[in-house]
């Protein structure tokens, strides 16, 4: 049998972080003088990258500070004081396990930067070890590209069509048609993606890989 790989975004995948973004962004808002803003104003900017967060939460600032100079405050806050009442999504740490055991290799593809990943990850999974990490520092191009996957299962030796890919925004969806995966929404996620096939809870996914033996 081929090696099989069942890739993750992170942010609304795996986990609810939006409160732990939302914390953040506010918390820095605050040092700017600004007013906090409320969480569906920070969402719809999450998932594309540090750079598309700020520019969307930070505008009455960046007339004098550069998104660069607000990235690196929000980073400095965030790896100071990273959680705000996130949470793993119910059946999140079984279900990866028994994708372990089935002879899946498991990991993540994530727009997150590199180490704000691995504080997210040790903080909500830290017993469960992925098998690879693919954040936006180590692929040539991040998500919708569909180069962040390909790139992921090229470490993992796993060819396209023997790998699967879950997340909750539309650039998930985008770079797994891309990169010819199959790919299941999250529907609980923050991300609003809409795709033909939706998981209602994460643990459902098992019960699709068992229909396609």
């Amino acid at each position: 049998m081929p090696a099989r790989a069942f890739l993750f975004d992170l942010d609304g995948t795996l986990i609810n972080t939006l409160p732990d973004i939302v914390g953040v962004v506010n918390r820095v808002r605050e040092e700017f003088g600004l007013k906090a803003r409320p969480t569906p104003e920070v969402a719809v900017f999450i998932g594309r990258g540090a750079e598309h967060l700020i520019a969307g939460c930070f505008q009455e600032v960046l007339g004098t500070s550069t998104v660069t100079a607000v990235i690196s405050q929000f980073r400095a806050r965030y790896y100071a004081e990273p959680h705000h009442g996130g949470h793993l999504y119910e059946g999140v740490e079984e279900t990866l396990r028994k994708l372990k055991k089935m002879g899946f290799k498991v990991g993540i593809a994530t727009n997150k930067p590199e180490r704000a990943a691995h504080v997210t990850l040790n903080h909500y999974l830290p017993n469960f070890v992925f098998d690879i990490i693919a954040a936006p520092e180590n692929v040539p191009t991040k998500k919708p590209s569909g180069v962040h996957l390909t790139t992921a299962l090229q470490a993992l030796g796993v060819r396209p069509e023997d790998a699967h890919f879950a997340g909750d925004d539309p650039v998930d969806l985008a770079a797994a048609a891309e990169a010819g995966v199959k790919f299941y929404g999250i529907s609980f996620g923050f991300g609003g993606v809409q795709a033909p096939l939706m998981l209602k809870r994460f643990p459902e996914l098992l019960d699709y890989l068992e229909r396609i033996k």
